[in-house]
C-alpha cells in the first residue's frame, strides 16, 4: 500500500492506494488540507493536517481512529514516518 496527497483548487486530501483503489483520507474538522506521509505494514497511517485555526498538526490513523499530535509552543507539528512497530 502507498499513501500521499493530492492538490486541488483550495484543498489537499490524503489518500491510500492499495494497487487498485484510492481511498481518501481526511482528518475530521481539518481545514481542507490533509497530507498522508507514511504507512506501515499494519496499515497505520501518519501525516499532518491544518486544524480549524490553520495550525499544522500531526496525525496518526490507527484502526479507523485519528489521533492528533502537536508540540506545544511550536509553529507546526509534522509526522513524516511511522515504523512497523508504530513509532512516529
Amino acid at each position: 500500500m502507498n499513501v500521499g496527497y493530492t492538490a486541488g483548487e483550495g484543498f489537499n486530501h490524503g489518500y491510500m492506494y492499495d494497487g487498485q483503489t484510492f481511498t481518501r483520507i481526511v482528518v475530521p474538522d481539518a481545514q481542507d488540507y490533509t497530507a498522508a506521509q507514511s504507512i506501515n505494514n499494519k496499515g497505520e497511517i501518519a501525516g499532518y493536517y491544518l486544524d480549524l485555526d490553520w495550525t499544522t498538526r500531526g496525525f496518526l490513523l490507527r484502526k479507523g481512529q485519528f489521533f492528533e499530535f502537536f508540540v506545544p509552543e511550536s509553529l507546526a507539528t509534522v509526522i513524516d514516518t511511522i515504523t512497523d512497530q508504530g513509532a512516529l
